[in-house]
C-alpha cells in the first residue's frame, strides 16, 4: 500500500515529517466562543484491493476524518491551555485512522488568536477576582458564624449588634426578649444544620444563612427577624428530612 504523494488542497511541502499536505482549521476550546486555529498535516492512502469501493473525494474524507479526531481531543481545554490541547489532539492522532480502504494520518499544531487570547486573559482575570470576593465573603460568614456560637460572647455581641432597645415598638422587656428569643432560635438551628448536615449541604446553605443574617444587620428591618427565622427554619428542616 502506497502513500498518495499528490497534492489535493492546502499547503504542500515534503519536509513536514511524512505528512506532505495541510490545511487550516479551527476548534473550539472549553471556554464557550474562543476558538484555537489548526493546521493539520497530514497524508492519506487508498489499499489497491479491500471490500468496497474506494470513496469518490478520499481528500475530503480524509481531512473530515482528521478534523473530527483532532476536535475531540481539543474540546476540554481552556484557550490558554493551548500546548496542552496540542499534545491531547495529537495523541487521538498518534495512530493511523482507518475508514474501509483509506488511511489517514496527521498532526495538528494549534495556535491563539491574538483577540480571543485576549479574551481569554480578561475572563480569566474576571473569575480570579469573583472566586477572590467569594473567598472573601465565606470568612465573613464563617466569622459571624463563630460569633454567634461563640460561648459567653454570642448573645452580647447578637444584642449590641441588632437589638434596638430603644425603639418605640413594644416595651423595653418585649423587645429584648424577642431579641434573645430569636438569637437562641438562631443559634438552635446552626449548630442542629452543622451536626446533621453533610459538607455540601452545610456550604450550600452557608449562603442561605448570610441573607438571613444580612436582614439583621440592618437595624431597620430588625422587625422581620421573626419571618425570616420561621423561613430558614423551614428550608433546614426540610433538608434534613431529605426534602429537596
Amino acid at each position: 500500500m502506497g502513500w498518495f504523494r499528490r497534492r489535493r488542497g492546502g499547503s504542500g511541502g515534503a519536509g513536514r515529517g511524512g505528512f506532505p499536505w495541510s490545511f487550516p482549521a479551527r476548534f473550539e476550546s472549553a471556554d464557550p466562543g474562543l476558538y484555537f486555529d489548526a493546521e493539520i498535516s497530514y497524508r492519506w492512502s487508498l489499499a489497491p484491493d479491500g471490500e468496497g469501493a474506494a470513496p469518490l473525494h478520499p481528500d475530503a474524507v480524509a481531512r473530515s476524518l482528521l478534523r473530527n479526531t483532532a476536535k475531540t481531543g481539543v474540546a476540554d481545554y481552556p484557550l490558554l491551555d493551548a500546548a496542552d490541547a496540542e499534545d491531547a489532539a495529537n495523541r487521538r492522532l498518534s495512530e493511523e485512522i482507518r475508514d474501509g480502504r483509506l488511511t489517514v494520518a496527521g498532526r495538528v499544531r494549534l495556535t491563539v488568536p491574538p483577540e480571543a487570547e485576549h479574551q481569554a486573559r480578561d475572563r480569566s482575570a474576571a473569575a480570579a477576582r469573583l472566586r477572590t470576593r467569594e473567598a472573601a465573603e465565606t470568612a465573613r460568614i464563617e466569622v459571624m458564624r463563630d460569633r454567634l456560637l461563640s460561648p459567653g460572647m454570642g448573645l452580647l455581641w447578637w444584642l449590641d449588634r441588632h437589638a434596638d432597645l430603644s425603639s418605640p415598638d413594644g416595651t423595653l422587656k418585649e423587645r429584648l426578649e424577642s431579641a434573645i428569643g430569636a438569637f437562641q432560635r438562631l443559634t438552635d438551628e446552626l449548630r442542629k444544620e452543622t451536626a446533621e448536615a453533610d459538607p455540601d449541604e452545610v456550604v450550600r446553605l452557608r449562603a442561605r444563612f448570610d441573607d438571613l443574617l444580612s436582614v439583621f444587620e440592618d437595624p431597620e428591618h430588625l422587625w422581620i427577624a421573626e419571618e425570616s427565622l420561621e423561613k430558614i427554619t423551614a428550608i433546614i428542616k426540610a433538608n434534613g428530612s431529605g426534602e429537596r
